[in-house]
């Protein structure tokens, strides 16, 4: 599925609904979502705008000298308790990968991990992982790609 979005916030308001698929969804976890793109196609404000789906109400932020927050879902959400925000733009390695939490976050059964620039690390990620393709198509509109 191709979407063309024409504004952060209609990237974000996507995202919401993305997570409203979730939320309602047969979907189990671990939940992994590959977000792939370059700078500027609207990976960190897809996250927002699925953490404000979730439920979130903290500041998102993109975790790029962290490589990945840990947040708590609300309780509402029954078969997922936890979202992990990885910003995988610096890691290099297995090492990396296993360093930062990633491995552990990527077993875990109530999560949902949610990977900016997961191209870097799609050799550890699970066949099932629902991919983001997120490219420009002009000056302010993206093209989002489900599969």
């Amino acid at each position: 599925m191709r979407i063309t979005t024409t504004s952060r916030a209609e990237t974000a308001n996507l995202a919401k609904m993305f997570a409203a698929t979730i939320i309602e969804g047969r979907l189990q976890g671990p939940l992994i979502i590959a977000l792939e793109g370059e700078l500027g196609t609207g990976k960190t404000s897809f996250l927002k705008g699925l953490a404000k789906g979730l439920g979130l109400k903290q500041k998102i932020t993109s975790p790029t000298f962290l490589v990945m927050r840990r947040y708590s879902l609300p309780r509402r959400i029954k078969k997922f308790s936890l979202l992990y925000h990885v910003d995988a733009y610096r890691i290099t390695g297995r090492r990396d990968v296993d360093a930062a939490g990633i491995t552990r976050a990527l077993h875990d059964s109530r999560a949902i991990v949610a990977i900016e620039w997961a191209d870097t690390i799609k050799k550890y990620l699970p066949k099932d992982s629902i991919k983001i393709k997120m490219e420009h198509r002009s000056k302010n509109e993206r093209v989002l790609s489900f599969s």
